[in-house]
């Protein structure tokens, strides 16, 4: 891979880190979201880059040094661990968790509620009403599910999002230690991700008391290395998490089917029943089929939340809306500037969300079919789910700034793609 390839995903990758932190309204809060979206873009393009450069170069074979890629690993890892750990321990101790206690957020006590239901032998998904109105759960299984552990053992809900992103992260490294051609290497492509996390733990370390993004990121982390590692059963198994998670690349899916029927169709089938499989057992049959209507009702709860996003009780009158004026997502372009009634206007960017989301899959479409014998499919892959992720989170209703965490992460995992080269095997 060449240098300018890995100086450039250096600085695209810091910069968009930077871009969702300290420097989130840099250039003020709609200008600043627009140059987010392009520096995401750009890493989606060099992604692309990294997946023709890849296809060209010569298989390469593990590298030596494996026991001082392990101390350094670990060395690396204990460190940000440890580092994460003394900012979150005692922000986790200073805002402790109560089921009936949503004045920071709903997030977490609903969570508390359906595990607690769940395990009552409850179903779940019924209404809830004990916070002084009445909010039906919408969160899909793998959303609670995990906290079920935390339950039964009596520990604070907020570290198993933070041990699953943390496990993900020890899997990547695994990746990396494998195939990292140098020492140099090794160090480069494992400081990111823990530094990258570190750094948006400091910036807003109230983000991670109320929120448990660092999950869904982890769950996208999981698919991307799926992809890297061209095994058919663990792109099918993370599939499905994602599905049951936070199901933003649902629309990108089509994408990745036709090419992986392109060359495989009985992989491909293969991962698609094993998906659904996993679908109807997990999600569908449990809890779908007690109330059929309750998937359709999860969607249009996104515009009811919408609408008192955009226009929040709790400002003053006449000031701008706080979630859409950060600096992340082009909402407040079409608040500022957008025909109508505010509904006119929240409607009109859901027609752009879903037209430049699944707009963006044909020209890469055209691409992969046109140049696939000068590609490497998995690296492609995760270049397009990225390119397409800045139109589906820069379109988006609510631009909330945890909900960067997913996409951030696929940038993450196209950094080391581009410094860490594996061998030239493609997805069969």
């Amino acid at each position: 891979m060449n240098w300018f390839l890995k100086i450039s995903i250096v600085l695209l990758l810091a910069s968009e880190v930077l871009l969702v932190t300290y420097y989130r309204e840099i250039i003020g809060p709609l200008n600043s979201a627009i140059l987010l979206a392009f520096t995401s873009f750009l890493i989606g393009l060099l992604g692309i880059a990294a997946s023709f450069e890849l296809s060209s170069s010569k298989e390469l074979s593990v590298s030596r040094y494996k026991f001082l890629k392990y101390i350094l690993s670990i060395i690396v890892i204990s460190f940000f661990l440890y580092m994460n750990i003394s900012i979150l321990q005692p922000a986790f101790l200073m805002n402790p968790l109560s089921m009936t206690d949503n004045s920071k957020s709903d997030i977490i006590p609903l969570v508390m509620v359906m595990v607690e239901r769940f395990l009552q032998g409850d179903f779940p998904y019924s209404e809830v009403s004990i916070w002084g109105y009445t909010l039906r759960p919408t969160y899909l299984p793998m959303i609670w599910l995990p906290f079920t552990l935390a339950e039964l053992l009596d520990f604070d809900y907020r570290w198993i999002p933070f041990t699953i992103l943390s496990l993900s992260l020890l899997l990547l490294q695994s990746y990396i230690v494998k195939y990292a051609q140098n020492l140099f290497y090794l160090l480069i492509a494992t400081i990111a991700p823990w530094l990258v996390w570190y750094y948006i733990i400091l910036d807003d370390t109230d983000l991670f008391t109320v929120s448990i993004e660092n999950m869904n990121a982890a769950y996208y982390l999981l698919f991307g290395m799926a992809l890297i590692s061209r095994k058919y059963w663990w792109i099918a198994v993370t599939i499905a998490l994602c599905l049951m998670a936070r199901f933003s690349f649902v629309l990108w899916l089509p994408l990745m089917g036709i090419i992986l029927l392109k060359q495989n169709h009985r992989r491909a089938l293969t991962i698609i029943g094993i998906s659904a499989g996993l679908l109807i057992l997990i999600y569908i049959v449990p809890f779908l089929t007690k109330d059929p209507s309750m998937f359709m009702d999860s969607l249009s709860s996104y515009t009811v939340a919408a609408v008192g996003e955009w226009a929040p009780a709790w400002q003053a009158e006449g000031e701008k809306p706080h979630h859409l004026f950060r600096g992340i997502g082009l909402a407040g372009l079409f608040y500022e500037f957008g025909d109508g009634s505010l509904i006119e206007r929240i409607e009109l960017l859901k027609v752009w969300h879903y037209l430049t989301s699944m707009g963006c899959l044909i020209p890469m479409a055209i691409l992969y079919f046109w140049k696939s014998k000068s590609i490497y499919t998995p690296y492609f892959l995760l270049a397009s789910l990225k390119v397409y992720f800045v139109f589906f989170y820069s379109f988006i209703q609510v631009p909330y700034s945890y909900l960067m965490l997913v996409p951030i992460f696929i940038s993450v995992l196209i950094f080391v793609a581009v410094w860490i080269n594996p061998n030239q095997e493609k997805i069969a």
